[in-house]
């Protein structure tokens, strides 16, 4: 048994990777994109401005400090 790695067999490996983590990451957004429209009622909504100013001061905070 060889432990040899061939460079091209390693980079299509690392494509491969890349491409279903890809797929499943659009498949992932597109679904929590499309759940609001198809499984909320319209009269439903969400009107706690203090509480989404919050969330949104929070989230810019947390895209600021993470590490690079």
């Amino acid at each position: 048994m060889s432990t040899t790695i061939v460079a091209g067999e390693q980079l299509r490996a690392v494509g491969l990777v890349t491409a279903v983590n890809v797929c499943l990451l659009l498949k992932t957004s597109a679904l929590f994109l499309s759940y609001p429209f198809f499984f909320q009622g319209s009269a439903l909504k969400f009107e706690n401005h203090a509480f989404r100013e919050m969330a949104i001061v929070a989230a810019a905070l947390e895209a600021v400090s993470w590490p690079t």
